[in-house]
């Protein structure tokens, strides 16, 4: 008879699955405690670092700060004692103001240190973009005050540099809010940077300041761009009408008569020992130094198919002007009255086009003078020509424009 099997009793099923689930809570349990401490660990290795780095930022932008803050001294000597200054000095003052706005924010572009965040970096980047913009409506204000133009633009460019100066400041103390606290914790003190004051900058308080610069003739700008001198190439022969005069003088032993013909726009002189009674006229060959041609007067030059203009121009007025250009234009007129041979029918050519040249000087300063040879006209024998010479500068007003008429004769 076969032996009887002895089956092995098995575990319930709901047993086997609470086991399982027990073991695998475990592992869960285990792997989330490893994964807790890794991430511990590497907040306490980050947490130094960043705040290492958030304190080196603030160190390193105080020192601009405090470059911003040392041109404060020049603002205020511009808006409590600018007459004082005077108007160089108010000038001056200007300039480094600007140049000071412009340094300081290229040092804060090449600071090489992310700040704490995006927000606070790019606040601080608008403050001192604010104030170099303000440096540059408040040199432009003065500039039209003190010129004497009027219509407000001074006062609304003032105004405009008082709003990005306020503006400024609260983006500056915006900043400073922004800052981790921990990070202004044992580091250098950010300085307070405050521009402005309510009482100095309103908008009644400017607009009685320029009025008192604009009065004080001291601070006055002058603007004198004048033509000296215009001359042809080929050179005049003539310039008609001519008028003489004779001047004659008397001694005791001798008798000098000087007789001077004056060309308008030339003049020559000649003197000799003579008898007591005696005056001499002579004719004069044209020549011009630093002198124009008189009103209603005609240059007639030689026959030429080119025609150039030499001005002699200066800055006669006491500050640089800019932009400055020389124009020349010239319009034909009229044919030139000439004997006609008897038989011969008149020409019915029609007169040439009217031309337009010019020559940039730029930045003309105070004082100088330049000579100009502008790019030669194409011309025809035989007509007469209306030449208008101008200079000019920017921005326009009194003095910064000069303007002379010749009339030209082209010799057949």
């Amino acid at each position: 008879m076969p032996p009887r099997r002895r089956r092995r009793s098995r575990l319930p099923t709901a047993r086997r699955s609470r086991r399982g689930l027990l073991l695998g809570l475990a592992l869960a349990i285990v792997v989330a405690i490893a994964i807790g401490e890794t991430a511990a660990d590497v907040v306490k290795s980050s947490g130094p670092t960043t705040l290492m780095q958030e304190r080196s930022y603030v160190a390193a932008v105080v020192p601009i700060i405090d470059e911003s803050d040392a041109l404060i001294p020049w603002l205020t000597d511009l808006r409590a004692h600018a007459r004082r200054l005077g108007r160089q000095g108010i000038f001056a003052a200007l300039a480094r103001l600007e140049s000071g706005c412009q340094q300081v924010e290229s040092n804060l572009a090449s600071l090489g240190i992310p700040g704490p965040s995006r927000h606070s970096a790019a606040l601080l980047g608008r403050v001192f973009t604010l104030r170099y913009k303000a440096a540059r409506d408040y040199a432009g204000a003065m500039a039209v005050a003190l010129a004497g133009q009027t219509g407000g633009l001074a006062l609304t460019r003032l105004e405009a540099a008082a709003g990005e100066m306020r503006a400024s400041d609260r983006a500056y103390r915006s900043f400073v809010a922004s800052l981790p606290r921990a990070a202004k914790r044992k580091t250098v003190a950010l300085p307070i940077s405050r521009w402005t004051d309510s009482a100095r900058w309103g908008p009644s308080s400017l607009a009685h300041y320029l009025s008192v610069l604009a009065a004080d003739p001291a601070l006055r700008i002058v603007h004198d761009l004048t033509i000296l001198d215009i001359s042809l190439e080929p050179p005049v022969l003539l310039i008609t009408p001519t008028t003489t005069t004779t001047t004659t003088t008397t001694t005791t032993t001798t008798t000098t008569t000087t007789t001077t013909t004056t060309v308008p726009g030339a003049s020559t002189t000649t003197t000799r020992p003579s008898p007591p009674a005696t005056t001499t006229a002579s004719t004069l060959a044209t020549t011009t130094t630093l002198q124009l041609p008189p009103p209603n007067s005609t240059s007639v030059v030689g026959p030429t198919k080119r025609l150039a203009v030499v001005a002699v121009v200066a800055n006669a007025g006491d500050v640089a002007e800019h932009a400055v250009v020389v124009r020349a234009v010239l319009v034909p007129l009229r044919f030139a009255a000439r004997p006609r041979k008897k038989g011969r029918k008149a020409s019915l050519r029609s007169l040439p086009a009217a031309q337009q040249v010019r020559s940039r000087i730029g930045t003309f300063q105070a004082g100088g003078s330049r000579d100009l040879t502008l790019p030669s006209f194409k011309v025809e024998s035989g007509v007469v020509y209306r030449l208008r010479v101008t200079i000019s500068g920017s921005p326009n007003g009194p003095g910064t424009s000069d303007s002379e008429v010749v009339r030209v004769e082209v010799g057949s």
